[in-house]
C-alpha cells in the first residue's frame, strides 16, 4: 500500500506544468484524502522517498507537506513522520476551468488510466460547459462517487465490467488530438530532420486515427512502438508519447527535443450530445 501511494502521488506530479511543484504535492495529497485513499491517522510517505520517486527536490516535497501542516491537515512529529489528522476544509482539487461553486453547479467525473490523463481530459470539459469536471484515476475496485462518468471509449468495456451498477452513469467518448497537435508534429519532424514518428501508447489503446490518416499524406512515416519498448530519443524518429507514458519518463527524457507528449480531448460532437442529454449549459 505504501508503494502504491508513493506511485500515485509521484505519478500525478507534472513538472511541465506552470503550477509550482510543492503546490502540486499538496493538491494531490488533498485529493487522495478526499477520495478516501489516504485514511485519517495514516502516515504520509517519507519526504526523501517521495522526492526520489517523483524526481524532484527534497525541499520541494517538504514545502508541500508544510503547506498541508499549516492548514491543519497533517501533523509532523520528529521520529514519527507526517500523519494525516483531518480532511481538508477546502474543496477537493479539480482541473482549471471547473466550476468554482459545486453546490450550485452539476458535477461529473472524468476517468482515465492516470490522474494526469484524467485532468487533461477534464480541463476542456469544465472550460466549455457549466459543470464541475473532476479528474479521477481509474481504480477497478473503487468507482467515483455518484454522478455522470466520462471516460475514453477504450476504457468503457473495462469500466462496465468492473462497475456494472454504474452502467447508467457511464459515458464512453471517442478521443481526438488537441487542435494544433498535427501541425506541431509536422513542424518538429521538419526542424529535427526526423525520418518519421514513433508513437508510444502504453496502455492507452489504439493509435490516434488522425496521425495514421493525415501524417502519411504529407510524407511522414508513422509507426507504433511495442508496449514494453523504451522511449529512445536518440533514434531517427520523433518519439510521440501519451500522458501515461510521459509520467514515467525521467526529467531528462521529458526535456529532450525528440520526445513530444500527445494531448487528447473528448470528441466535441459526442461530448456535446452527452452534455445536452444531461442538460448542462454551455459557458
Amino acid at each position: 500500500m505504501a508503494d502504491d501511494l508513493v506511485d500515485r502521488i509521484s505519478g500525478a506530479i507534472d513538472q511541465a506544468q506552470p503550477t509550482p511543484l510543492y503546490h502540486q504535492v499538496a493538491e494531490v495529497i488533498r485529493w487522495e484524502i478526499e477520495r478516501g485513499r489516504i485514511a485519517i491517522g495514516s502516515l504520509l510517505p517519507p519526504i526523501r522517498r517521495l522526492a526520489r520517486a517523483a524526481g524532484i527536490n527534497y525541499h520541494t516535497v517538504r514545502r508541500g507537506y508544510e503547506q498541508l501542516e499549516a492548514e491543519g491537515v497533517v501533523r509532523s512529529r520528529r521520529g514519527v513522520g507526517v500523519r494525516v489528522q483531518r480532511a481538508p476544509t477546502s474543496k477537493p482539487w479539480t482541473p482549471a476551468g471547473a466550476a468554482a461553486d459545486r453546490d450550485e453547479t452539476p458535477r461529473c467525473w472524468v476517468v482515465d488510466r492516470s490522474l494526469t490523463g484524467a485532468a487533461s481530459l477534464a480541463t476542456p470539459v469544465g472550460a466549455e460547459w457549466r459543470i464541475g469536471a473532476a479528474a479521477f484515476a481509474w481504480a477497478p475496485d473503487a468507482p467515483p462517487p455518484s454522478g455522470p462518468i466520462l471516460l475514453p471509449t477504450a476504457l468503457g468495456p473495462t469500466a462496465l465490467a468492473a462497475w456494472p451498477d454504474r452502467e447508467g452513469d457511464l459515458h464512453p467518448l471517442d478521443l481526438v488530438l488537441e487542435g494544433a497537435t498535427l501541425a506541431v508534429v509536422r513542424r518538429n519532424v521538419e526542424l529535427l530532420g526526423a525520418d518519421g514518428v514513433r508513437i508510444h501508447l502504453g496502455a492507452s489503446g489504439g493509435a490516434p486515427r488522425e496521425l495514421h490518416a493525415q501524417l502519411p499524406r504529407v510524407g511522414i512515416r508513422v509507426a507504433v512502438a511495442d508496449d514494453d519498448e523504451p522511449v529512445d530519443p536518440d533514434g531517427s524518429a520523433l518519439a510521440l508519447v501519451t500522458a501515461e507514458v510521459w509520467e514515467g519518463l525521467s526529467w531528462e527524457l521529458q526535456r529532450h527535443p525528440r520526445v513530444m507528449p500527445l494531448g487528447w480531448r473528448f470528441a466535441p460532437g459526442p461530448l456535446a450530445r452527452v452534455a445536452r442529454a444531461l442538460e448542462w449549459k454551455e459557458r
